[in-house]
């Protein structure tokens, strides 16, 4: 035997709830294109400031910025002990064409060298 479970749900309020219709945006035709890079940091500065900082780029080709990974090494073997590396994959995209590799690079030179100058933030090689 097992347990019986009923639930009832009143859409109307879910509807209420909702902030309005369901915003839909048309498919992509053309691929994105992704770079990772990873920037060594004070360990006490917030991630949330590298997120605001992708948030204001104003590149058109710029889709946003995704982190996947912060390191640290208390023993400060790999990365000094007061150091932290996060990596981060930035995604761009053109709505007319598939972007070529220059195009890419050249943006995400931009944005990189954009963010080292505006926060205590130095690239991994």
């Amino acid at each position: 035997r097992h347990p019986v479970y009923a639930a009832e749900l009143l859409l109307s309020a879910l509807r209420q709830g909702s902030g309005g219709p369901a915003k839909f945006e048309e498919l992509p035709r053309f691929p994105a294109v992704t770079r990772d890079v990873a920037f060594e940091l004070p360990l006490d500065f917030p991630n949330a400031r590298v997120r605001a900082f992708f948030t204001g780029v104003k590149e058109p080709l710029f889709m946003g910025a995704e982190i996947f990974d912060v390191f640290t090494d208390s023993a400060g073997m790999k990365i000094a002990a007061d150091r932290k590396s996060t990596a981060w994959k930035l995604t761009y995209r053109a709505s007319d064409k598939t972007l070529e590799t220059a195009e890419v690079d050249a943006v995400h030179s931009r944005i990189v060298a954009a963010l080292e100058k505006s926060l205590p933030a130095a690239v991994r090689r």
